[in-house]
């Protein structure tokens, strides 16, 4: 299955064959966190969208990690409560689902993620 093109794909990371890999790798993981974290996944969507919704500035992902833990919210990944990829991965789909994120409030910085793209997955609810 082809790839979707990330929303950051203009400010990708130079194309190399490790960095085409590590994007493959956090796009799968990323995917199989969403489909098996749906619920989840859109708690984190419905906060990113009230931070958009409010015009909050700041670190948007301090201000996520910090309202999903008052909503409790669990966004585990290999026992990390975080993970800086899979926020990365994250924020890619929401882009992908919902371009209005894109600038307000989701600003991407560089990922191996931009490289590969992301696994066409299904989420119900974005």
């Amino acid at each position: 299955m082809k790839p979707w093109t990330s929303p950051n794909y203009e400010g990708r990371s130079p194309w190399t064959s490790e960095s085409w890999l590590a994007g493959r790798r956090l796009a799968e993981q990323t995917a199989r966190w969403i489909e098996a974290n749906e619920g989840d996944f859109l708690a984190l969507y419905a906060i990113v969208k009230d931070i958009q919704r409010s015009n909050l500035q700041g670190r948007l992902r301090d201000r996520v990690v910090t309202e999903a833990m008052n909503r409790g919210v669990r966004f585990e990944d290999k026992g990390y409560m975080f993970a800086n990829g899979l926020w990365a991965g994250l924020t890619r789909y929401m882009a992908y689902f919902d371009p209005s994120l894109i600038h307000n409030p989701i600003e991407f910085q560089r990922s191996d993620i931009d490289t590969y793209g992301l696994i066409p997955i299904e989420v119900k609810g974005v």
